[in-house]
């Protein structure tokens, strides 16, 4: 029972967490695009946020829900400077997936909006480490960014740092989760 639960477990937390490296890959294919309608991704982003917590708060139990969203808030509260805006987020929804695995049909709205989430924040990750197209001269006052341009390899390596500390830190999680819930009920 606990292999089949970790299979599942484990193939919808990798489709939920493959948005990241699609929506880079996506964003390189589609500089013009990407770079033209890069206002309106933390607003997405921001979105999805509220429906990642909106569909566990239907589908987990209140009081759950509410402690995980005060423990998410706290968590990226503390790890706001230290790690990486990317980083804290896959491990905070590495984390809450978690807490959808309690509820199959909560499990698969959850991969979908992660997915989605994951998705923008690939797209944004692309932004922030690409210049833009249409600037061909950089001045000497914005020179210091253009250290943060970067290669599609380069950025799929650091992704994919990112994404396997996500992955593997989720399934531990799932791990622990199922062995406290074994111990206790």
């Amino acid at each position: 029972m606990f292999i089949l639960q970790f299979l599942r477990y484990a193939g919808l937390l990798f489709v939920a967490l493959l948005g990241l490296p699609l929506g880079v890959l996506i964003a390189s294919t589609a500089k013009d695009e990407v770079f033209l309608y890069r206002r309106y991704f933390h607003p997405l982003q921001n979105a999805l946020l509220v429906l990642f917590f909106l569909v566990l708060l239907f589908t987990i139990p209140l009081y759950i829900s509410i402690i995980f969203f005060f423990l998410a808030l706290l968590f990226l509260y503390i790890t706001w400077q230290r790690l990486s805006y990317t980083l804290s987020e896959i491990v905070l929804f590495s984390i809450l997936f978690v807490l959808f695995s309690l509820h199959i049909d909560s499990l698969f709205f959850g991969t979908i909006v992660i997915f989605a989430f994951t998705f923008v924040t690939g797209l944004i990750f692309f932004v922030t480490h690409t210049k833009s197209p249409e600037k061909k001269f950089v001045s000497v006052r914005h020179h210091k960014h253009s250290s943060k341009d970067l290669s599609i390899l380069e950025m799929i390596r650091v992704l994919s740092k990112r994404y396997c500390c996500a992955y593997f830190f989720s399934l531990a999680t799932f791990v622990l989760a199922y062995f406290f819930a074994y111990l206790f009920f």
